[in-house]
């Protein structure tokens, strides 16, 4: 029991050091912003991140107010959607996927899908879009088109939210701690105003991972098998089903994918894999790249006839081979998945900031429970509000990408040194054995 509080108490001056060190590098980087707005920005964050360290820094002190600490952020979220939707029809996402929904039975699903979500974006004068989602993802959506597009959006936000809530209900480690990082995500906070749906992803992740720890492991399969809504993330998704194989976590996985595929082609035709692929190729859908927390984003500079392609596929490798050496050498679940997620964002094409969101439970825990102090400094670093505005910076925004591919390479660090540990620990026990 000393050694879990000597451990919890480490891990809160960890918190409060990371905070300190999150606002020095906020104040120097305002310092050096000539952007009014940007040193705005900035300054906020330095604040959130001295409040940071200054609550963890005596988390049984303050414990009682971690509930008003989520209430309060949550406001706070409530009424920066008020300001930014001022406007009677919102403007963001969510009409790719109303739109998407709409074209359940077209004879050109994606042809059809696509013409009329660039036509009401344009509309609207947003940026155009198109459904990236499988088509079973427009199935799962198209009751939705019943209602108007006012309360479908309604019903859409309402879920959204309610996804996040029931997420950070089903931990049973930290729950309130995961409840406060949650609140004041800027991933989530962007996800849920931009009618994204990574809110639905992570609760799919989170009640997987719940599942797996009841002894379900079939019904924890078929949950996992829903990422495929949005796969690009969960690239190397298959390195955890095989770390942690059962036949009936595999048997509920292919069983939920046979599903998804077979509604899938129903709903397209045969031909929508093809039509899907092409549409991915449109450079048109992956606006911004220098702000996507990937390779892809760190990379940008290097010019494409130079040596791009070169390191990108270096760089890739370099990540699996890392994410591989994580996954196959924890016990824990919690990190195997964290790792899977960090490789997923660094190597996928087509990654932003609110998708960072799928991050955060498993960040709280990490930050609590691993023995690194690299671990423990970045992972609070990311959920920091510092890491989401360096990303928006046109100038530091390397600084965010390289602390996600520093995180895998100190997660790999610590499970190389407990590896280690763990084999002078059998070799000190059989030289006992032999001796007696």
């Amino acid at each position: 029991m000393s050694t879990v509080l000597t451990n919890q108490r480490k891990s809160h001056k960890d918190w409060a050091h990371a905070g300190a060190m999150a606002g020095i590098a906020a104040l120097s980087v305002a310092a050096l912003s000539i952007r009014a707005r940007t040193i705005t920005d900035l300054a906020a964050a330095l604040a959130t991140a001295i409040w940071v360290g200054i609550f963890v820094s005596s988390s049984h002190k303050y414990e009682r107010l971690m509930p008003l600490a989520a209430i309060s952020g949550i406001l706070v979220l409530v009424l920066g959607t008020l300001v930014v939707f001022h406007r009677e029809t919102p403007r963001n996402d969510f009409l790719q996927f109303y739109v998407g929904a709409g074209a359940v039975g077209a004879q050109d699903f994606y042809g059809s899908a696509t013409a009329e979500a660039t036509r009401e974006s344009l509309s609207q004068h947003q940026f155009p879009m198109a459904f990236v989602r499988i088509p079973f993802y427009a199935w799962l959506l198209h009751p939705l088109t019943r209602l108007s597009y006012h309360a479908a959006y309604v019903i859409w936000q309402a879920l959204s939210a309610s996804s996040f809530f029931a997420a950070a209900l089903l931990r049973h480690r930290y729950r309130l701690a995961v409840a406060v990082a949650s609140a004041w995500s800027v991933p989530i906070a962007v996800g849920w105003v931009r009618g994204q749906d990574i809110g639905f992803i992570l609760l799919g992740l989170t009640l997987a991972m719940f599942l797996l720890e009841a002894g379900w492991p079939g019904t924890g399969g078929v949950v996992i098998s829903l990422c495929a809504m949005k796969w690009n993330l969960f690239l190397t998704l298959p390195l955890f089903l095989v770390r942690f194989r059962s036949a009936r976590l595999l048997s509920g996985f292919f069983i939920g994918v046979l599903s998804i595929l077979i509604i899938s082609f129903a709903v397209a035709g045969a031909a929508w894999p093809g039509e899907y692929l092409r549409l991915l190729q449109k450079p048109e859908l992956s606006p911004h790249i220098d702000g996507m927390p990937n390779l892809r984003g760190l990379l940008s500079a290097i010019p494409k006839h130079s040596y791009f392609v070169t390191a990108s596929l270096l760089a890739t490798v370099g990540v699996v081979i890392l994410n591989w050496f994580v996954v196959f050498r924890t016990a824990s679940r919690e990190y195997a998945m964290a790792a899977t997620c960090i490789c997923g964002f660094l190597i996928t094409p087509h990654v932003y900031i609110y998708d960072c969101a799928l991050l955060t439970p498993f960040l709280v825990v990490m930050a609590f429970e691993s023995r690194s102090l690299p671990v423990r400094y970045l992972t609070i670093l990311v959920l920091t509000p510092v890491f989401s505005l360096l990303l928006w910076s046109r100038t530091w925004h390397a600084l965010s990408q390289c602390a996600m591919l520093a995180l895998l390479l100190a997660m790999a660090m610590e499970q190389r040194k407990n590896s280690a540990h763990i084999a002078a620990q059998s070799a000190t026990s059989n030289e006992h054995r032999i001796a007696a």
